[in-house]
């Protein structure tokens, strides 16, 4: 499935994971720099207060551009109960209230970076909140299970290097054993995101040719305005069998 327009929201730019992946997702869809936005870097951090170099600030109105057409990946930690904006947690209101806060009205797609956010109910919860935020949407995608970042060349699919847990810098936060500090370090490249064990030994196994089934890594949740699939109807995006409220 191609959009018309695909925009691009890093939520954690003070997180080297977090931050790689989103770099990679902006190269692999060739998105500019207007259509790119972050947030600024924590206080905690050394860079606190700085704008990633090729994203924009988001502010009041950054999203207002995005309309039905328009696929924007969220490149953050999740969980199942909701994703994270550096480390605040927020729930299916809270994200909602705070897109509409950065001016989106519409989207044909959100498509959802970051671990087990289609593991629960947080995508199906996530469309009354939008549509109390007075935001259209066409369709919500997060993972299944947790998300495995691949490093790989350049080159997009060569030999995979170590991979990274996604997570790993909340849960082996203060970890003494010796492999974590390395664990912690994102790879030069990120390529592809490996949704759990066995979905990742198969991306090995093929350099990111192969992956499971859909159903297997990905939870798709049809929003609340009719949007049909630019190249018609597929299994991941089924055609409407009726209008939604």
């Amino acid at each position: 499935m191609k959009w018309n327009d695909v925009a691009i929201l890093l939520l954690d730019p003070a997180d080297g994971t977090i931050r790689e992946c989103a770099k990679a997702w902006k190269a692999r869809y060739g998105i500019s720099r207007d259509r790119s936005f972050t947030v600024p870097i924590a206080r905690t951090h050394r860079c606190a207060g700085e704008v990633l170099s090729n994203f924009q600030r988001l502010e009041p109105g950054s999203l207002s551009f995005s309309d039905l057409t328009t696929k924007l990946i969220v490149v953050s930690h999740g969980c199942p109960n909701g994703l994270f904006l550096g480390r605040t947690m927020l729930d299916a209101p809270d994200f909602a209230n705070t897109l509409a806060a950065w001016g989106l009205t519409s989207v044909g797609l959100l498509a959802f970076r970051g671990c087990l956010l289609g593991k629960a109910n947080f995508l199906d919860r996530l469309v009354p909140s939008l549509s109390y935020a007075n935001i259209e949407v066409g369709w919500l995608l997060g993972y299944k299970r947790e998300a495995i970042s691949l490093g790989i060349d350049p080159g997009w699919l060569k030999t995979p290097r170590l991979p990274i847990d996604t997570q790993l810098n909340v849960k082996h936060e203060g970890c003494h054993h010796p492999m974590a500090t390395e664990r912690r370090k994102p790879p030069r490249v990120v390529a592809h995101e490996g949704i759990g064990f066995y979905d990742r030994l198969l991306r090995e196994a093929t350099q990111g040719r192969s992956k499971l089934p859909d159903e297997q890594r990905v939870k798709v949740v049809q929003g609340n305005r009719v949007v049909a699939p630019p190249n018609g109807s597929s299994p991941r995006y089924p055609a409407y069998l009726e209008t939604l409220v």
